[in-house]
């Protein structure tokens, strides 16, 4: 095995493949960059869409609007490599789990309060007030 090591670092010139590896780590950082600037654009842009299907009302807790945004991402991430035979044994657990955090998060954000749990939340609140 050493000497087929040998005999082919022997044929390979390193001058002849300088240019195509300088060319791949020129690309490669093109490519990081990229990532770089459009990781934080795509989670801005779907903390924008989640915010939007909110509706009227007080905005979640930063802390718990990030933890959201990111759960979004990682589902995001995951149902791309499903749809693009990027996982190979689909676990059907983990398909349902982030399937039902999708779903969740969804109807948290289509069925808002009713008026009535809002009615009680103030009344809380004037009792405490008042007291």
């Amino acid at each position: 095995m050493i000497a087929g090591i040998q005999r082919i670092s022997e044929d390979i010139n390193l001058e002849s493949i300088a240019a195509p590896v300088r060319g791949l780590l020129g690309e490669l950082e093109k490519f990081f960059q990229w990532q770089e600037l459009n990781r934080p654009a795509r989670a801005k842009m779907i903390a924008r869409h989640l915010s939007e299907l909110s509706g009227a009302g007080p905005a979640p807790p930063v802390d718990l609007f990030e933890e959201e945004v990111f759960g979004w991402r990682a589902a995001d991430d995951y149902f791309k490599k499903v749809a693009h035979n990027g996982v190979e044994n689909l676990d059907c657990d983990e398909f349902l789990r982030r399937m039902s955090f999708i779903e969740n998060s969804l109807l948290r954000r289509l069925r808002p309060r009713s008026v009535e749990q809002l009615g009680e939340l103030d009344a809380l609140i004037r009792e405490a007030e008042n007291a």
